[in-house]
């Protein structure tokens, strides 16, 4: 993580390894606080929504709207199989 050059990379850095083992990303957060902060906080995590389709890699949720309640099994046909297997 210390060799990434801006907070975005660093932050695309822990999203990352939050994916691979997320133990170990907490493990690094609560043992580094000060310094994980400002990748994983504000204004930083506004940079990454606003370049979201840059750095998407896969989805990591699914959201019903709870407007929904009818629809319920076929937003969850159209959940890609990966996630959602």
């Amino acid at each position: 993580m210390r060799s990434k050059h801006t907070d975005l990379e660093r932050y695309i850095y822990l999203i990352s390894l939050q994916e691979r083992n997320e133990n170990l990303f907490y493990r690094l957060v609560m043992d580094n606080v000060a310094e994980m902060m400002p990748p994983i906080y504000t204004p930083t995590v506004g940079l990454a929504c606003q370049r979201y389709a840059l750095i998407f890699r896969r989805p990591r949720g699914l959201f019903i709207n709870l407007r929904d309640p009818g629809h319920i099994k076929q937003i969850l046909q159209n959940c890609p199989k990966p996630m959602c297997a």
